[in-house]
């Protein structure tokens, strides 16, 4: 009989365990508190990057990159009363692009853009994901854009999340690069 209930807390726990763990490709954060943390203005104050591309002058060659932002001005705003959550932003950085293999950058990007939006906190995944208008500061366009972010660091004042989002090499939108992000932020 000792046996059989050692045997079954023993597979409580491993079960309790494995509904914790995130292993459908979401974020690595516990984000059950992410909601009622949202609140308010939180600050842009890093922002990394890496990818794969063809260098613009060698399009039979695609390298990997790195990069970290320069610059970077931001926020976040997000209003957590339910139904819809919504969310405006704006951030501006300057994006130095390293080649592997390169001892610098060989092209630096301009980022400039805002919007706002809806968002969902899906505590499953590990994601927040949104649908949002965003624009470009330099242009007119809009476009509606859908994304989802890993919380990879839920802390109370202190975020840090990652997504895929499309740079352009050669400002050709029909050239997409798509460039794994991570943005830190922090609440005023």
């Amino acid at each position: 009989m000792k046996k059989t209930i050692a045997i079954a807390i023993l597979f409580g726990v491993f079960i309790a365990c494995k509904k914790e763990q995130n292993t459908t490709g979401g974020g690595s954060a516990n984000i059950k508190s992410l909601h009622e943390r949202l609140h308010g203005t939180w600050d842009i104050v890093a922002i990394s990057y890496s990818g794969a591309a063809n260098l613009p002058w060698d399009t039979t060659t695609i390298r990997p990159f790195t990069g970290e932002g320069e610059e970077v001005v931001g926020y976040y705003v997000f209003d957590t009363v339910p139904d819809p959550n919504m969310m405006t932003f704006d951030v501006s950085f300057k994006a130095p692009i390293t080649f592997d293999g390169d001892n610098g950058p060989l092209i630096t990007l301009l980022r400039n853009e805002g919007g706002h939006g809806t968002y969902t906190v899906d505590e499953t995944l590990g994601l927040l994901t949104g649908t949002s208008s965003v624009y470009n500061n330099t242009s007119t366009d809009t476009t509606v854009v859908s994304t989802e972010w890993e919380i990879l660091d839920n802390q109370p004042t202190r975020q840090v999340w990652a997504t895929n989002k499309n740079f352009y090499f050669d400002g050709d939108p029909n050239k997409p690069t798509v460039v794994r992000m991570k943005t830190t932020i922090e609440k005023q």
